[in-house]
């Protein structure tokens, strides 16, 4: 199976994989990875994990989704909050 760094490195042969310690809070690591080739970024992934390495390996593979190859791990981001429906509202009725 190709991975999707093997494919990152086939497809963009000239391109440099940046990743930077943005920030530590509570033993949660948050790691941004940027892909720059000739001088421009073109895709940025940021991940967070109790590990360093882990929100690494995150913030790499989502950058890499991004220029659309497959990644063996796909990010996972949370679903949105379901709504929960209000049951409609009796109408009131006045008497004079």
């Amino acid at each position: 199976m190709v991975t999707s760094l093997a494919q990152f490195r086939v497809q963009y042969p000239s391109a440099a994989l940046v990743s930077d310690l943005v920030s530590t809070d509570n033993n949660r690591y948050v790691v941004r990875t940027a892909i720059v080739q000739k001088g421009e970024t073109i895709a940025t992934g940021l991940a967070a994990s109790d590990d360093v390495q882990t929100a690494e390996d995150k913030a790499r593979d989502r950058a890499i989704a991004l220029l659309g190859l497959a990644t063996a791990n796909p990010p996972t981001t949370a679903p949105p909050p379901k709504a929960t429906p209000t049951p409609p509202t009796p109408p009131t009725t006045h008497t004079d």
